[in-house]
C-alpha cells in the first residue's frame, strides 16, 4: 500500500478596520417609491432572466 502525502490546513485570520459610510443628514435618505417596485422595473434589473438572478454589490 502506497503512503498518502498529508497536506495540513493551515488558516490565515488578518484583522481590519471596519469601514462605515454615514450619511451627512436625513435628507439625503429617502423612502422607495411604490413605482420601483412594478414587474417592469425588477425585470429591467435581472442578470439572467431564465433564473430572475438579481446581482448587486
Amino acid at each position: 500500500m502506497k503512503k498518502k502525502e498529508y497536506i495540513k490546513p493551515e488558516t490565515n485570520i488578518l484583522q481590519s478596520e471596519p469601514q462605515a459610510i454615514l450619511a451627512g443628514s436625513n435628507e439625503n435618505i429617502g423612502v422607495a417609491s411604490e413605482k420601483l417596485y412594478t414587474e417592469e422595473e425588477v425585470k429591467n434589473l435581472w442578470e439572467r432572466p431564465e433564473q430572475k438572478t438579481i446581482w448587486s454589490d
